[in-house]
């Protein structure tokens, strides 16, 4: 039997894999992942992809890119991973242009066109959904649209493609601990999960 544990925000589930909390965790992309990995050493691994979230703007207040004005505020996810691929989301829906040498992980500092003077307001990414009453539009992460109540497929004002990117980095992963990459257990969850039925599930959003 598997039993599922939520979590408020991003900062917990790879935490509680690599004290062994949890066995297995299914929230992250691998620029994510790599980046934890990266900045405090857990001892975690991919062991199989599921899907790519998208990242899409949505508004509680217009229903159309052209209708955002000189000044408007933007939220976004303030963690540096999500921020930066909500500034390429925003950049590809033709509203700013970010440094191109910083690949994946802009900052804001690093706009380096900004015809409407947006203010980009940076928020936990938890948080995007619940200030749309309070700004023109957000740069919401898929999981947390669709615990607001919001489509991905259907509410959003400019939509995420995976062809705005080249690599995999935004590829979803099951993620365990790296001593336990090849637990056959395991790999029967990723199968169960890498089915027809689940692929049904997300084109129902």
């Amino acid at each position: 039997m598997i039993s599922y544990v939520f979590f408020t925000d991003y900062t917990q589930p790879n935490a509680a894999l690599a004290n062994g909390d949890i066995d297995l965790n299914a929230f992250q992309h691998y620029k994510y992942l790599n980046t934890e990995i990266e900045q405090f050493g857990y001892n975690i691994t991919s062991i199989g992809d599921t899907y790519i979230s998208a990242t899409n703007v949505y508004s509680s207040k217009i229903t159309d890119l052209s209708q955002i004005k000189e000044g408007d505020k933007i939220a976004v996810a303030n963690d540096a991973v999500n921020l930066g691929r909500a500034l390429n989301v925003l950049q590809a829906a033709g509203l700013l242009t970010v440094d191109s040498s910083k690949g994946l992980v802009p900052a804001v500092s690093d706009i380096t066109s900004n015809p409407l003077n947006l203010e980009i307001v940076e928020v936990d990414a938890s948080q995007t959904p619940s200030l749309l009453p309070d700004v023109a539009a957000a740069v919401i992460n898929g999981d947390y649209a669709v615990d607001s109540g919001l489509s991905p497929a259907n509410d959003a004002i400019f939509y995420d493609n995976p062809s705005y990117y080249t690599s995999n980095d935004y590829v979803n992963v099951i993620a365990a601990r790296t001593a336990d990459k090849d637990n056959e257990i395991y790999k029967k969850v990723v199968n169960a999960y890498q089915t027809d039925a689940t692929e049904q599930v997300y084109k129902s959003w």
